[in-house]
């Protein structure tokens, strides 16, 4: 794992009374973008940000790429699953 990733999970913002929401908030956006830029695959993080931040929905994103709607199920359902196993880190 690459070092700087690792030390993002040990912090945990969720355990420091003193954090305000904003600054709980900042740094769970910084473990989002760790986890998507070092655990997930280029196909894996392009169907993610298309789905989950464009809001575009499976079959557009299947023809905007190229691929097969169960192509780009698989990349999804295997972005969420690393995306799970790595926030049982955080937590």
């Amino acid at each position: 794992m690459n070092e700087s990733l690792e030390s993002m999970f040990i912090v945990d913002p969720f355990n420091n009374e003193a954090a305000t929401n904003s600054d709980k908030i900042n740094q769970m956006k910084k473990v989002m973008n760790g986890i998507l830029n070092y655990s997930l695959t280029d196909r894996q993080r392009q169907v993610f940000e298309m789905y989950y931040r464009d809001n575009i929905k499976m079959p557009e994103i299947a023809e905007i790429l190229g691929i097969s709607k169960s192509s780009v199920y698989d990349s999804l359902n295997g972005a969420r699953k690393k995306i799970k196993r790595r926030n049982t880190i955080v937590k």
